[in-house]
């Protein structure tokens, strides 16, 4: 065996079969590759895995008592919707319709019975390549995530603020719309972190980070600038927002964090001077809210 299959990452594998010596069988094949083998003999025990552990790989035996392996792949796909994990069927039969029904049930491959180890070894190792490849992804998603978003509280950051913001200026003059911004920042922040710690700071940014996203208005633009300092824009009349920040200005006091914290919410309405003045501050050219 190469040092690549056997540097292959470590699988949860659970294997399902009402037959003892299958699922041992294949439960050898699997340590030796260095994966982890789970076993359940029916549908049942094999779904009450899902709610204790993640499971990369299912190896599912067709024909069982109960729910058979088509009817537990389409109970799989359905409760995790969101999340795919290859599943490969187990059966003594060939037969080319039994096969179509598993891919449509929602399988990935066939093995077939009784089962050769160094076919099973081959499916395996190119199951852990299409996992890995599955989780490298969706740890290249995360990442991009934690880029777009301020990883502290939450909300949009810098980055994602400006192109929202830009295209929210754009279609407002487009279409002689009103626009109004409220910056918010906390005062004495540095202040704050010098006598309570930096912790502290980061939980009063964290409950604005919340106040904005459970409250900001429909149809709005928010996020975090930078520092203590957030925005929120829309489409609407100084008046409405001076109201809208009445309204809520309290949310936004991170009270359940401290009682002597103040937020202050400055109101603008966006015409093309306080662009200018937001475009300082964001570094953003007031060339690039242009419009044809």
């Amino acid at each position: 065996m190469s040092d690549a299959t056997l540097t292959q990452r470590a699988m949860n594998v659970l294997v399902v079969d009402d037959s003892k010596s299958m699922r041992h069988l294949i439960g050898a094949v699997l340590r030796e590759l260095g994966h982890r083998a789970l076993t359940a003999r029916d549908a049942d025990a094999a779904l009450q895995y899902f709610s204790e552990k993640r499971i990369d790989l299912v190896l599912v035996d067709v024909e069982m008592p109960g729910m058979d392996g088509f009817e537990l792949t389409r109970a799989l796909r359905e409760r995790l919707a969101n999340d795919w994990i290859p599943i490969v069927f187990l059966s003594s039969r060939q037969e080319a319709e039994l096969i179509e029904r598993g891919i449509e049930a929602g399988g990935d491959d066939y093995l077939t019975k009784p089962i050769n180890p160094t076919v099973l070894r081959a499916k395996l190792v190119a199951m852990s390549r299409i996992s890995n490849m599955r989780r490298d992804l969706l740890s290249a998603q995360a990442q991009l995530a934690s880029y777009r978003n301020d990883p502290l509280t939450g909300v949009p950051g810098k980055t994602v603020l400006i192109e929202k913001l830009l295209r929210l200026w754009r279609d407002c003059r487009r279409d002689d719309q009103p626009v109004s911004l409220i910056r918010t920042d906390v005062m004495e922040l540095e202040q704050i972190n010098h006598t309570n710690g930096v912790d502290y700071g980061d939980r009063i940014l964290v409950s604005i980070g919340h106040a904005l996203i459970d409250n900001a208005p429909e149809g709005s633009v928010y996020g975090r600038i930078d520092g203590d300092e957030f925005i929120v824009c829309w489409p609407c009349a100084l008046d409405d927002a001076q109201q809208w920040w009445d309204d809520h200005h309290d949310l936004f006091q991170a009270r359940d964090v401290m009682a002597d914290c103040e937020v202050k919410g400055t109101v603008l309405s966006m015409n093309a001077e306080q662009f200018d003045s937001l475009s300082d501050l964001l570094d953003v050219s007031a060339a690039q809210v242009s419009v044809a």
